[in-house]
């Protein structure tokens, strides 16, 4: 049945897993599809440098980095992932290095990430040391001479509880453009200190007014550290490369599991009518953790990730820009870019809040993966993205075997119910179309959450509203809120007739009066804080007022003025300084007390060398 639905090359062995890790050859007939990566490498391979944290991609302590070939270009990629949520069977034809391939204590030689965080005194327990190391290595293959926002985004996805950010940050900085020699300019490390006027040493003082503290300027020394050669880096096997691994259909089935890995849009169409009740997989964010910890069965899972036809994308002078679903959200995020750049301001306020957005919607490593037919398809009332598509009347569009293709608008009928989408169970989303916006438009997004990055939303918020040319009174206003609702949700109630008024405090305090009424929340609503999340959605629409306001009136100034929505990543930059009790001149040299000396285990820590109780547990076993 399976060779029927796939039609596969008789003379590629469909039931194999192949892939390459830290240089090595990985063939295996009996895995278990619902493996995870990191279960994988930790009990079948012994490479216990991957560790498993909270098992949901949300710390990143089982970062590793993956390397392919784009299906659709043939080009080689590199990108970080989290293993404790990436299917071991969605490697198939694929690279991986791990911690342990980068560099080792017992064959003496530290890559120089390993070495340049151990000596910044980056590691305390070190249990969350491999994955930030695997972090910034996905981004050096990627970008050898970052800059510090490069940094910064790169270990969004990696949580520290007991070392602190900033001697992690102090070493990842020393290869940024603004490095030289293994030093930052204008860091801790260089002859500016980052508390500017405030500085210590400022009128020759040495000494903080503290006599007994002195300010650290110069605690690391990275003075002897290797300089970062990307040349010297694992290459890409070439069996994979020649043999066209990627391009290959493949499964596995085990203990009433099957796994399906389609390597065209026809294939992936024929399993989805034979089986309309299958999973269909990106990345995993969102099923993996429903089968973990919601125990949810899912017998049937398609991975959609080699399917070329799915990575399309083009711009359309009407219709606006077309991305396929197979791209992951960081690969949207980099074309909203490229695409804005290119484009007349006042056409892409949509992909800029998109491209903001995506920012915050999850760790890099988790962006790497998901998709946004995923979050369109798990229908989350708390979508961070479901809010701008329904706002700005993007379309979708779906295909099947047997109806073919569709264009569906995300609009207020979209979402039937909790976690129902109106997509048949024998559709797939192929893509979806971002409009444009026009001149007299304006376009917004906001997000609440817990903590600025890598969180999930409270309250998500998306207005669209279109102004008359002639006299700046209003033709059509849309406002979506995510999270206040069981679906996502459009305020139709509050926005009847506003067509043809103006732009005032009028204005502004019935539809404030509106939406009090339309999205009253009870006591006991799922989520609780109905009172925070009524608020939020007051403050998201007494922001964009504020905007739309200050803009209009800048534009009759003759003024030109730049509106903010989600992004708030301009904001001044991390600054980190360390006290720390002076050692006095009569202390001898060899009493360690007060010096800044390596943690003892902190090369073993950088490598995934160290030994931790779950670690004796898997070479136990």
């Amino acid at each position: 049945m399976h060779e029927k639905v796939l039609n596969v090359d008789q003379s590629f062995d469909q039931n194999s897993l192949l892939f390459y890790v830290n240089g090595k050859r990985v063939e295996d007939q009996n895995v278990d599809p619902r493996t995870t990566l990191a279960t994988y490498l930790r009990e079948n391979l012994k490479l216990t440098g991957t560790k498993i944290g909270c098992n949901e991609g949300g710390c990143g302590a089982c970062t590793i980095m993956v390397s392919d070939l784009d299906p659709a270009t043939d080009e080689i990629r590199h990108y970080s992932v989290n293993a404790c949520l990436t299917p071991v069977c969605s490697v198939f034809g694929k690279a991986v290095i791990t911690v342990e391939g980068i560099g080792s204590v017992a064959k003496k030689r530290l890559h120089p990430i390993q070495e340049r965080l151990s000596v910044a005194h980056g590691s305390q327990c070190g249990y969350c040391t491999p994955g930030f190391v695997m972090a910034m290595y996905a981004l050096l293959r990627n970008k050898p001479k970052p800059n510090m926002e490069d940094v910064d985004e790169a270990i969004q996805g990696n949580l520290c509880r007991c070392t602190g950010y900033r001697p992690i940050l102090e070493a990842f900085y020393t290869f940024t453009e603004n490095a030289e020699n293994g030093t930052l300019k204008n860091s801790m490390n260089g002859n500016s200190c980052p508390m500017g006027e405030k500085c210590c040493k400022m009128n020759g003082n040495s000494k903080c007014n503290d006599t007994d503290r002195k300010e650290a300027t110069k605690l690391s020394s990275f003075e002897n550290v290797r300089e970062y050669d990307e040349t010297q880096e694992l290459i890409f096997p070439a069996e994979l490369k020649l043999n066209k691994w990627h391009r290959k259909s493949f499964y596995m089935s085990k203990d009433g599991f099957t796994w399906y890995q389609p390597n065209s849009l026809e294939e992936l169409l024929k399993l989805k009518s034979a089986y309309p009740n299958s999973r269909l997989i990106s990345g995993n964010t969102e099923i993996g953790v429903e089968m973990k910890f919601r125990f949810i069965e899912a017998p049937m899972a398609i991975n959609i990730k080699q399917v070329p036809e799915l990575r399309e994308y083009n711009l359309d002078n009407e219709k606006g820009l077309y991305l396929g679903m197979g791209l992951s959200l960081n690969e949207v995020k980099q074309l909203m870019e490229k695409y804005i750049a290119k484009l007349p301001k006042q056409k892409t306020q949509i992909f800029k809040e998109v491209q903001d957005m995506l920012y915050y919607f999850a760790g890099k490593h988790v962006r790497n993966m998901a998709t946004i037919a995923g979050n369109i398809a798990t229908a989350s009332p708390i979508s961070d993205l479901n809010p701008i598509w329904m706002a700005s009347c993007a379309q979708i569009i779906l295909a099947s075997k047997q109806h073919g293709e569709k264009i569906l608008p995300i609009d207020e009928n979209f979402f039937l119910g909790y976690r129902k989408p109106s997509i048949s169970a024998d559709e797939v989303i192929k893509g979806i179309w971002v409009p444009y916006t026009k001149p007299n438009q304006f376009f917004r997004a906001y997000k609440q959450a817990q903590r600025r990055e890598d969180d999930i939303s409270i309250v998500t918020g998306a207005f669209l509203l279109e102004l008359n040319e002639n006299d700046n009174t209003i033709e059509n206003l849309k406002i979506s809120f995510g999270g206040m609702a069981p679906v996502t949700k459009l305020a139709l109630e509050t926005v009847t007739n506003v067509k043809g008024r103006k732009i005032d405090e009028t204005l502004l305090e019935d539809i404030s009066n509106k939406l009090t009424d339309e999205f009253k929340l009870p006591p006991d609503v799922p989520g609780g804080m109905p009172q925070f999340r009524q608020a939020l959605t007051l403050s998201f629409w007494l922001k964009f007022y504020n905007e739309v306001s200050q803009k209009l009136k800048d534009q009759n100034e003759d003024k030109h003025s730049e509106m903010n929505g989600v992004s708030n990543r301009h904001e001044e930059k991390y600054h980190f300084t360390q006290v720390f009790a002076e050692v006095p001149e009569t202390q001898k040299p060899i009493d360690p007390v007060g010096r800044p000396i390596m943690h003892a285990s902190g090369e073993k820590h950088v490598t995934g060398e160290a030994i931790y109780s779950t670690d004796i547990q898997v070479a136990a076993s």
